[in-house]
């Protein structure tokens, strides 16, 4: 047997260590040469798989992007469908409306129409009277030299104004009030009203406000009475009895007695002449009496504007020269 000793002697040897070492390096340079195929390979496999599957997941996404689209597109058209149906129904529920309120509107109107007609009727009727009232006075006073007796009613002496010459005041002047003469009536002194060119001084009437013909007039319009004042005086009729003992100062509507406002209670003609303020702020009326300077306020009247005091709303006409 050998010894120890030999053995170590034998295993350092150089020749045989030097091929020892260049066989590990050869392996493991075939090794790493195959591993690096192999990992070649995989990579490869794996960048194909993963391309395959890109190809896959994005055919999937298109796909479930199309579902999607159209799925959206058809909830789009059904809400515009049912938007539409909706649209189709308002717009005949307001025509239904729309006619519904023609015809309720037009109803109205007939029904007003005819209102107005009658009223219209009703007024023409009563001027109609008037003007009959009027031809039978005229008759009845043509005299050449007569007594004066009880005046004319407004609307006479209107459409008298309207279809004749007036006489100045110094032709007839007003004694009644002052001294108790009744007067003379004179044919003479009229044909001297007459101007040079033979034209008459009024055309004709109207109503600075709409009239009122009931029982209660508390609603007429003073406002726009008071605007008509900007363009002169206008002829009043008022319920006259409180006049009587008149001496100054502000007539109130409780002056005037019950129910003071309504058309049946009118029995004087006056005429207004413009619009005051007390100190206390109270709007009034300024009007012209007929009974000469001596009575009232220098032939003037203050009635108390905006509560139809007396009626002096209710009848209120000017003339149009």
């Amino acid at each position: 047997m050998e010894s120890e000793s030999e053995m170590e002697s034998e295993s350092n040897k150089p020749g045989k260590k030097g091929g020892l070492v260049a066989k590990i390096k050869n392996v493991a340079s075939k090794v790493k040469a195959k591993a690096k195929e192999v990992g070649s390979k995989i990579k490869t496999k794996v960048k194909a798989a993963a391309k395959k599957l890109g190809h896959k997941v994005k055919a999937a996404a298109k796909k479930i992007g199309h579902k999607v689209k159209n799925k959206v597109k058809a909830a789009a058209k059904k809400l515009k469908n049912k938007a539409k149906k909706a649209l189709k129904k308002a717009k005949a529920k307001a025509k239904a409306l729309l006619k519904k309120a023609k015809a309720k509107a037009k109803a109205k109107a007939k029904k007003a129409k005819k209102a107005a007609k009658a009223a219209i009727a009703a007024a023409k009727a009563k001027l109609k009277a008037e003007k009959a009232a009027l031809k039978a006075a005229e008759k009845k006073r043509k005299t050449k030299n007569g007594i004066c007796k009880k005046g004319m009613s407004l609307v006479q002496a209107l459409e008298w104004a309207a279809t004749h010459h007036l006489s100045p005041e110094s032709s007839f002047p007003y004694t009644s009030g002052e001294f108790g003469n009744r007067g003379v009536c004179s044919a003479k002194a009229a044909k001297k009203s007459k101007n040079k060119k033979g034209k008459k001084q009024v055309k004709g009437w109207g109503f600075a406000i709409k009239p009122c013909f009931a029982a209660d007039c508390s609603k007429q319009d003073e406002v726009k009475l008071a605007k008509q004042l900007r363009w002169g005086p206008v002829n009043a009729l008022i319920a006259g009895n409180v006049l009587q003992n008149y001496k100054s100062g502000i007539i109130q509507s409780q002056h005037c007695g019950k129910n003071h406002n309504g058309y049946s209670h009118l029995n004087h003609a006056v005429q207004i002449v413009g619009l005051g303020t007390a100190k206390n702020g109270q709007k009034y009326y300024i009007v012209r009496n007929t009974w000469g300077t001596n009575w009232g306020e220098a032939g003037y009247f203050k009635l108390a504007w905006g509560e139809n005091t007396c009626g002096i709303a209710n009848f209120v006409t000017m003339v149009h020269a």
